[in-house]
């Protein structure tokens, strides 16, 4: 499996059960992460035939030029968590249509009409699908004024949000009573700034998360969040790469699988 970071959540949550699915069929499973910065990587690309029997793909690491070699050499290979569609590929992915409507229904029983969408701006061009996808729910939903959008910018240490970005949300003639956070690591961060500035979580703003984060449940207070099928994913690739082995990358059939994510709810959204 071929991963941009070590360091996203969803990645050390689910190798476990990828080493459990395909231990359970006798095969070998390992780790590579991919250098956007390091050119020898497409060099490589041909090569992990001599030690691989076929690859999988996570999110971004499916550029072009590897989706392009990888079909012409007939190489086995399926996407995780990343969908091409002008082409008939083998993928698996989070529902995440399915789980923007689970939060902004969610939101909606929950009785909130002003909403805002907080991402980072360095995030935002990848993250405007799923927030053109959030703008269409809310909008759909009767009593809910159109959500604004936060693009946080951090401080030179890079750790921090610089302080000050959120305060115009926070007040009229917007005055923002919920937060959907897209991404976990900035949950924690968001967590912070509130604390300096003496906001309580969800008396003075409420909080949900579109990804699970380790320890949400752990905070003050527990983060509501998506969280993702990890135990159906896991199969999914294993049965779907482990066909592609057998039929030398040639299956007849390319699979295009959407799991929903699970909403579990805690303390962060408030209660109805």
């Amino acid at each position: 499996m071929i991963v941009p970071s070590l360091q996203d959540p969803f990645i050390y949550e689910i190798n476990p059960f990828h080493q459990k699915a395909f231990a359970s069929i006798g095969v070998g499973f390992s780790i590579i992460t991919k250098d956007p910065d390091d050119g020898r990587y497409n060099r490589l690309v041909g090569a992990f035939r001599k030690f691989y029997s076929g690859l999988i793909l996570v999110g971004d690491t499916a550029d072009d030029y590897t989706i392009r070699l990888l079909r012409s050499t007939g190489y086995p290979f399926v996407l995780l968590e990343k969908s091409v569609r002008m082409l008939r590929l083998n993928t698996v992915c989070t529902d995440i249509s399915e789980g923007s409507q689970k939060v902004v229904d969610h939101i909606g029983k929950l009785g909130y009409t002003n909403v805002l969408i907080a991402t980072d701006k360095n995030s935002f061009n990848k993250d405007k699908p799923v927030i053109d996808l959030l703008r269409s729910a809310i909008e759909q939903k009767p009593g809910m004024n159109k959500p604004e959008v936060v693009e946080f910018e951090y401080s030179d240490a890079g750790n921090e949000i610089e302080p000050g970005q959120i305060d115009k949300f926070l007040r009229p003639p917007y005055r923002a009573e919920i937060m959907v956070i897209l991404h976990a690591e900035l949950v924690y961060k968001v967590m912070l700034l509130l604390r300096e500035k003496k906001l309580r979580v969800p008396q003075d703003i409420a909080l949900i998360s579109m990804e699970e984060g380790i320890g949400f449940d752990l905070l003050f207070s527990p983060v509501t969040c998506l969280r993702k099928p990890l135990t159906g994913i896991a199969l999914k690739v294993a049965n779907m790469i482990w066909t592609e082995v057998k039929n030398s990358g040639k299956s007849k059939y390319k699979r295009q699988v959407n799991i929903t994510p699970e909403l579990v709810i805690r303390n962060s959204c408030g209660t109805i």
